[in-house]
Parts: C-alpha cells; structure tokens; sequence
C-alpha cells in the first residue's frame, strides 16, 4: 500500500526551502576556498595517556582518504567520522572530519606524517604534526604550587601599521572543570576599531605547564585596527569563574552537597605599538592597510551624450573597514563626474580574520561624442613586503554618440535639469475683459453657507476618532509610543551627563533601553532575561549584529551601575551608540 503523496505534495514550504538550500550550495561564490587541515587537543602528551587528531577538509566532498602511520602511537578503538553544513550570513561551509583517538608508546619527539584526500580529481595533504610525549602526570590537586586557573593574551603581532588588523585573543588555563564565566571588566580599546570575532576556535585543547595539565580554550577573541600611530594600550580583560564543588562538610554524607565557588581571572594591560605609514602613497590610495583584492566592471560600452557611464569596483581584504574608501577615477575629458556611492559592503569572517567586501559605483555624463579609454586604480599598503601595491585595471573603452542634448542625470545626484529654465515662456494673448460678479451665487457666498455643515461633520468625525483611540489595542498603541518615550527618557539622561552626575545618566540609560524594548516587544520586565529577549529581538526581524549591540550596550551599563566603572568620555560615547541603536532597530521592526 503506497498512501505516500508526491513529492512537494502539500509541503510548498517545505520543498521551497530545499530549492533555496539547493541553489545556495550551488551558487558561485558562497563557499569558502577548500582546505584539508589537521588537528589535535594536545601537542604535548604523558606516557599512557591519550590524545585526539582530527583531519578536516572544509568547503568541499572529498574521497579516497588516506590516514598517515601512526608507527609510534597505539591507535584507541576505530576511527571516527562527522560531518556538518554551516549556511552564515549566505555563506556556506562544510566540514568533513576524520578523527583518531591515539595512546604514546614511548617518550619521545615524534612526527605524524600528512594525511590526503582527493576533492575533484586533485590530492590534498595535511601538514605534518609534531608530538611531544612528556613523562606523566604528577599527583595531587595543585602540583608544583601550579595556578587552577590563569588567563594570557594571544595576538598575532605587538607591532604592526597603522591600519592593519591585529588578531587579539584570550585564552584561559583551568586545572579545574569550570562550568561557566562573566565579564567583569572588558577593555575599551579606545585607541582602536575593535570588532568582536564570532568563528574563532574554541575548541578545548589540553597542555603541560610547569609538570601539570591544564585544559586550555579561547574564550574571546577581538579583531583590532590601529586608528593612531604610537604606544597603544588595551586594557586588563576581568572575568569570574564559576565551578561547582563539592561542600567538604557533606562530603561522607549518603547525599553530598555541592556549592558555587566564585574563582577571579585578570589578565595584565597589554602594549601594541602601531608604526606611521611610509611616505609618498601611489595614486589610487586612500588609506587600506593589509592583504586585498580589487576587480572593476563598466557598464555599456555603448553609450549617447544623454546617458550616464556607470563603472563599480569591488574591494575584498582584512584591513579597517572604515580606511576602505573609493578611489578618485580619472575619467576622460569631457565627462561630468558624480561622487561615487557605496552600492554594497558586507563583512564576515575567514582564515580566523575579519574580511570586509565593498562595491563602489561611480557615474559619469559625456558632454560630447568619440571614443575614449581610461583606467581604474586602488593602491593599498601591504604589511607583509612593507610596500605600496597598486591594482590597475584593464583598459576600459566607451563609444559615445550624440544624442538629443537632454541628459539623463542621476537620480541620486540631487542635481536638477537645467534645460527647464532656459525653455521659452511665450506672453498671454487671450485676455478676456469679465464683468464684476455679484456676492450672491460667488465662492465666498458658498462658503459661508456651507460652514455650519462643515463644523458639523468635522465634530462628528472627531467624537469617532476619540472613540476609536480610547478603545484601540493597547499594545499597539505602546508598539507606537516606543521610540518617542525613549529618546524622551535619553533627553532626560542628558541632563545628568551634562551636571557630571555618572550614576543617575545611566541609570535613565538603562530605563529607556529596557522601556524601549518593554513597549517594542511587549515584554514585560520581569521576563527580561537574555534568552528571551534575544528570541522576541530575532523574531521581530531584528538582525544579529543589532541584537549584539545591544547586549553591549547592556553590559556597560550594568559595569557602570555595578562596578563604579564611570567616565565623561564613556558617557558621551554611550549615549550616541544608544540612539543610534534605537534608530537603526526602528529601520527594522516595522
């Protein structure tokens, strides 16, 4: 008996989001390039004991895998295999993972050759893994006097350009199962465009310090641009550590009892210094800093003296966003240029960096017909050979033909057509010589005597509108309200920052947040935890990255209220990321 309907069959829905997932996977340029890497939780490992290796090719199908030998470990039970498809922000990515659980036989440096996978008829390999296998581990709770738990920073380099992104990492050490942290204190970077990293590695991994074994793992990890040359300072990163023990006065009871140890963690400011750039930048340059890539594209080649010539450039690279500006273009003589205009700019994550893709477009009129050529050009600075690299592009080459004279601005110029005001304005001939009218049967006759309907109606009207409003949804009438009542309640708070008085500013900071968002979600205050806010923000429509700068936001307050932590410069700062912030939410929640 077959009662299984066709496919799609009552699923549109369904089957409609399987096309999308379909057509993402195969659209070019959602995927991240192919790597097959090789990974381990420990490089440093005691005698008998084990350790895990994961071999992991991303972005792509692969067969035909081949492990290396493991001529100097004991492979533990078979291996293991998973897999996961990840879609962010309209890119996807893919991981296959070939995972080995192994045991040392001896004491010892040793190296685990490559392992390879063929993707597409070509062979990818692993790079070699070294393995330190040490003697092991020493009793007690805390060997060698050894710290349960310490913090220490990860960058990738302490001096860098100005410009260039420096990857910033905090990595924690526990000799004890931590089940949980909060930020107590997190640094500023006042001297720096910071941009928290959400794809970062957190894998745990296992370590030997000083004759004992720490289970180690970022928990936090910042992209950071120099915006000034010299000494900068980021400072101390303060967190709480939160494990569960057991209480040693139930500890021989039937029933022991557990309680909640508080453990501190403070990592130590840190200096990067950030070196001037060098002098005499080539044309084209406008302040990137790092590794990118540059295409352009000209629109028709085809064109007449009454069309716009459109050209877009395409920037792709790890420097400061905000350095990312368009280049002057030189167009030929006799085109009318207008500012370029950022037509797309999207930022995401890879290679663990923050990587910022903008479109430019520019639009330029001829004002006569021929042939003309021209370039485009983007300088930027590279860190890596410490010079200036210039992208050029292929020749470009328009036809101009002459068209009728009237030319078709760009809309979004602003610019009006002046050709209106030199049109001819012909005199009026057809006067007419007209006899005074009387009052009776005039405008003003009719209006008078229709004033009384008109007040009329229009009271009528007005009763019903106040019927209506006083009967109408309270809640959408708080949905409405929402915005107005904040920035209310943020003018009020101005007058605190202005008279210096810290705790009473972001005290009305914090109620116009939480009324804002009390009134937009209705969301009663006593369900205002994380979770749920978070839930009703995404199912509002609101995208991630506004629902993050909220719970920034947050907690700088909470840090201000709660741990004294109070500054002019800060107050001022906050104060216009929270309007901004309830004005870009209102540009999505409709």
């Amino acid at each position: 008996m077959n009662d299984r309907p066709a496919p799609c069959q009552g699923l549109p829905g369904l089957c409609l989001l399987a096309m999308l997932a379909l057509s993402a996977m195969h659209a070019p340029g959602l995927c991240a390039q192919v790597s097959f890497e090789v990974y381990t939780d420990s490089r440093q490992v005691p005698l008998n004991d084990y350790f895990q290796v994961s071999f992991t090719l991303k972005n792509a199908d692969g067969e035909d895998f081949r492990a290396p030998d493991f001529k100097n470990f004991t492979t533990v039970g078979p291996p293991g295999r998973s897999a996961s498809t990840t879609i962010l922000n309209g890119k996807m990515s893919k991981e296959l993972a070939y995972n080995f659980t192994l045991q040392p036989k001896k004491k010892g440096r040793f190296t685990i050759g490559p392992a390879s996978i063929v993707v597409n008829g070509k062979r990818y390999t692993t790079d070699p893994l070294t393995i330190e296998v040490v003697d092991g581990l020493k009793t007690g709770n805390n060997p060698n006097g050894a710290e349960e738990v310490y913090l220490r920073t990860q960058v990738t380099d302490t001096a860098v350009w100005v410009g260039q992104q420096v990857s910033l990492g905090y990595k924690l050490f526990s000799t004890i199962p931590i089940d949980r942290y909060n930020v107590v204190e997190e640094p500023g970077y006042e001297d720096f465009y910071a941009q928290d990293m959400r794809r970062f590695d957190s894998r745990q991994q296992r370590e030997i310090i000083n004759g004992a074994q720490y289970a180690s793992r970022v928990i936090k990890q910042v992209a950071l641009f120099p915006q000034r040359a010299g000494d900068l300072k980021v400072g101390q990163f303060n967190i709480q550590l939160i494990t569960e023990e057991t209480d040693p006065r139930s500890r021989n009871s039937f029933f022991p009892l557990t309680r909640t140890r508080l453990i501190p963690a403070v990592v130590a400011p840190l200096t990067i210094h950030a070196k001037s750039l060098p002098p005499d930048p080539p044309v084209g340059f406008t302040g990137a800093v790092g590794s990118f890539e540059a295409s352009s594209a000209m629109g028709n080649n085809r064109i007449t003296t009454d069309d716009a010539l459109s050209v877009k450039l395409t920037i792709t690279g790890n420097g400061d966003p905000k350095r990312l500006q368009p280049p002057d273009i030189a167009f030929p003589e006799g085109f009318e240029a207008y500012p370029p205009r950022t037509s797309d700019e999207s930022t995401f994550e890879q290679d663990n960096q923050v990587v910022t893709q903008k479109t430019f477009e520019y639009l330029a009129v001829p004002e006569k017909p021929g042939t003309y050529t021209f370039n485009v050009h983007f300088s930027w600075f590279d860190p890596d050979s410490v010079k200036y690299v210039t992208y050029t592009s292929n020749d470009f080459q328009v036809t101009v033909a002459q068209g009728s004279n009237r030319k078709k601005r760009p809309a979004d110029t602003g610019e009006t057509d002046e050709t209106a005001d030199q049109d001819i304005r012909y005199l009026k001939t057809d006067i007419r010589l007209t006899e005074p009218r009387l009052f009776t049967g005039s405008v003003a006759f009719w209006a008078l005597g229709s004033f009384p309907l008109v007040a009329f109606l229009g009271l009528f009207f007005f009763r019903q509108w106040r019927v209506r409003k006083s009967s109408a949804d309270p809640v959408q009438t708080n949905f409405r309200k929402a915005r107005k009542l904040a920035l209310q309640t943020l003018a009020s708070a101005d007058t605190y920052r202005q008279a210096g008085n810290g705790r009473a500013y972001y005290e009305a900071l914090e109620s116009a947040l939480n009324g804002y968002l009390e009134r937009k979600l209705n969301l009663p205050a006593a369900n205002f935890q994380s979770e749920v806010i978070r839930e009703k923000l995404t199912e509002k429509g609101v995208s991630e990255k506004l629902t993050d700068e909220f719970f920034s936001l947050r907690h700088r307050v909470e840090m201000a209220l709660y741990a004294g932590a109070i500054r002019q410069e800060d107050m001022e700062r906050d104060h216009q990321r929270a309007a901004e912030w309830i004005a870009a939410v209102e540009g999505e929640i409709f």
